[in-house]
């Protein structure tokens, strides 16, 4: 049997001289709150990276335990790949209007696909 320590134990404690509503907002979000299980509901994370290496287990965990969606794509795949997929998601978003975050280590996909061709992916991202 394992017995969770106290929640009070791992509180920050806050100053005295902070004044009362950062207190109380502070208290507020401190505390358990059963909404937000689904906190990230309604947003779709597409990570970008290597085939294989695309999302990362904790950030796959994070996404899944929140309830948001996760796509991947590989950058290997190429531009005209690329902006298909960005076509689609655009499309889910304004469908079930929802929230897309695109997700990627810039230094990583330079590394892969070089600076200039980074660049036209995250310039096709924009449009």
């Amino acid at each position: 049997i394992f017995n969770l320590p106290s929640l009070s134990k791992f509180q920050p404690v806050l100053m005295s001289s902070l004044q009362s509503e950062l207190k109380s907002s502070f208290e507020k979000y401190w505390r358990p709150n059963e909404e937000r299980l689904n906190f990230l509901s309604g947003y779709k994370f597409v990570f970008v990276g290597e085939k294989g290496r695309e999302i990362s287990s904790d950030y796959r965990t994070l996404v899944e335990r929140g309830r948001g969606d996760i796509e991947a794509f590989d950058v290997g795949a190429g531009m005209a790949k690329w902006a298909r997929k960005l076509e689609k998601e655009k499309r889910w978003a304004v469908k079930k209007g929802g929230r897309l975050t695109l997700v990627a280590d810039s230094d990583e996909m330079e590394k892969a696909v070089g600076k200039k061709g980074w660049k036209a992916f995250v310039d096709e991202a924009l449009k």
